[in-house]
């Protein structure tokens, strides 16, 4: 991990003041250490109205250091908006999340900041005047601050000048972004969900096509790290939806220091077609050298960034894993896997969508070394060939499979363990029905509701075969074959099973069957639900017999970023690609 840190002023609580960190810098590398302090918030004094604002620091060392350190690079897709931390601890969070935006395309930067100290005499406040910072001058859109303070709920206001929720950030845009203007917005930290929608509205016409939206907000406050990684842990999963509206059942400040800031970015990014992708999560004891005690209190930091198009995980911190739906090379399948370049269609086609990280798929059918005839076989009867497939799985680099569905005894019980040998042999890890499998990062039980063939029976699990859980800082995923074919709307029977495992601990529940993709839901004190993964590759041609993957993304303290990455239907592309086909 890299050092960071600055020469930072005091900052305050509300009413009480404690303290959060001491700072000293050295030679070549500044090392931040939380702590508790007291004492009031020294004020800085007025400048003349001619004059811009100072930013209360003395060297740039730790912001060009912050700039040299960042290992992160653009991702090749347009960035609209990023949520990046205030605090000078994590500098190097900053850094990496602007470093996302370097070269873009902008003709103005936004920047909203909680009102930490309510100085506004309106719900949100701006400034038309420049900022002076260590890094160079930055000039403020004059002529769109004074537009902006127009509104009823906004006006002018000298309070940037105290507001450290914009002090550590301009250097670095100052460094990366010298002749873009900024546009600077403190809201009011008791602001109504009401004016969150007002001061959205004031502020989308400044919201255009070549603005970058730049969210200063830090996440849980005043907790301890174990505290801290549960709170972050649940504003996790509400911001995996993408939907605004759910912001407003997260705690201030136990979640987040600014519900307004969050939601009018996902709502104005909502609006532009944006989708969120969360960069990085870090508690701020994770800067504390190793001899030094855990501080009793601790912020959290959330890194986001948002694009029109995927941004790639490939170069994000954090661990990649996929989870993908229903998976076979049987049937059709086994007779077109053999045509010219089919194997290397879907190998670029997962490539793109995972860049390469370890995928975990549900194999739906059996294994055979040796050609079937297509005869002697039951149409529901899925049978592979085992060469092709495992080819593939190594291209997709293909970590493990879940057998827990109903057609892994196709071939009877000689059928299922040749497929397990033959899987193992290859490297693959096999997941079986009612197991719980570890991982590097998370541990997965998997589990089929619907019985193998001859005849399918559903409803099979009880909640006695969920097994509790072991260890709270550990994540665990639950991956059910389950629900109604052909439906995407949540049967009771799966609400009753989502209950069940959630009572056991589960902290993220997935799964398919129904071979379409489904939405899915969460609350703050919950797990995360994604029923219906849908199709991963799947003999059905129909458009809306696709499916998505669910990219996870595991981060140092234990939590974890979730994405639904839309797949559509691979067969169906894959048939349109060879020659002659339909």
């Amino acid at each position: 991990m890299r050092p960071a840190g600055s020469d930072i002023g005091r900052e305050m609580r509300e009413n009480k003041t404690k303290a959060c960190r001491r700072i000293w810098l050295g030679l070549s590398v500044l090392l931040c250490v939380l702590r508790n302090f007291s004492g009031a918030q020294e004020k800085a004094p007025e400048p003349p109205e001619d004059k811009p604002f100072p930013l209360f620091y003395s060297s740039d060392a730790p912001f060009r250091e912050a700039i040299a350190g960042t290992t992160i690079k653009p991702p090749g897709v347009p960035v609209t908006g990023l949520t990046l931390p205030h605090h000078a601890l994590a500098l190097d969070l900053i850094a990496e999340g602007l470093a996302l935006a370097v070269g873009g395309d902008y003709e103005r930067i936004i920047i909203i900041s909680p009102d930490h100290f309510r100085r506004g005499k309106t719900a949100g406040s701006t400034a038309d005047r420049d900022f002076l910072t260590v890094m160079g001058r930055i000039r403020t859109d004059k002529a769109a601050a004074k537009k902006l303070a127009g509104h009823p709920l906004l006006s002018l206001s000298s309070l940037a000048s105290h507001e450290h929720g914009f002090r550590a950030i301009l250097p670095l845009v100052a460094g990366w972004f010298p002749d873009i203007p900024v546009l600077t917005i403190a809201i009011g930290i008791r602001t109504t969900p009401e004016e969150w929608k007002g001061l959205a509205e004031a502020i989308e016409p400044f919201f255009t096509e070549k603005t970058l939206l730049i969210q200063s907000t830090d996440f849980s406050h005043y907790l301890t790290a174990s505290v801290a990684r549960e709170k972050d842990a649940e504003t996790l999963r509400i911001l995996a939806l993408e939907d605004p509206d759910l912001v407003n059942g997260l705690h201030q400040p136990d979640h987040i220091d600014s519900k307004a800031a969050q939601w009018i970015q996902m709502t104005l990014q909502k609006k532009r077609g944006s989708r969120l992708t969360v960069v990085n999560n870090r508690n701020a004891a994770a800067y504390v050298p190793a001899h030094e005690p855990e501080p009793r209190e601790t912020t959290s930091y959330v890194t986001q960034a948002y694009s029109p198009d995927i941004i790639p995980s490939k170069g994000l911190p954090g661990k990649t894993w996929y989870l993908g739906g229903d998976f076979h090379l049987g049937r059709t399948l086994a007779e077109k896997i053999h045509e010219p370049r089919a194997l290397d269609f879907l190998e670029k086609r997962m490539q793109y969508l995972t860049g390469g990280a370890p995928l975990i798929l549900n194999l739906e059918g059996v294994l055979s070394e040796s050609p079937r005839d297509p005869a002697t076989l039951h149409p529901m009867q899925i049978v592979m060939p085992a060469k092709e497939t495992l080819e593939l799985f190594h291209r997709w680099n293909v970590a493990a499979v879940v057998l827990a569905n109903n057609h892994t005894l196709d071939l009877g019980v000689e059928g299922y363990a040749a497929t397990k040998q033959l899987l193992g042999a290859s490297g693959i890890t096999v997941i079986e029905d009612k197991a719980r499998v570890h991982f590097p990062e998370f541990d997965l039980y998997a589990a089929t509701d619907v019985h193998n063939r001859p005849e399918p029976e559903i409803d099979r699990l009880r909640s006695t075969d969920l097994p509790l859980r072991e260890d709270k800082t550990f994540p665990q995923i639950a991956f059910f074959h389950w629900g109604q074919e052909y439906r995407p709307e949540t049967t009771a029977r799966q609400h009753w099973l989502t209950r069940a495992a959630r009572e056991s601990g589960f902290d993220l529940i997935t799964g398919c069957h129904p071979h379409v993709p489904s939405t899915g839901w969460t609350g703050a004190d919950s797990a995360l639900v994604y029923p219906s993964l849908g199709n991963l590759l799947f003999d059905q041609i129909e458009e809306q017999r696709g499916g998505t993957l669910l990219e996870l993304r595991f981060f140092e303290q234990g939590t974890f970023a979730t994405r639904l990455i839309p797949v559509g239907n691979l067969y169906r592309e894959w048939m349109k690609s060879q020659v002659g086909g339909k």
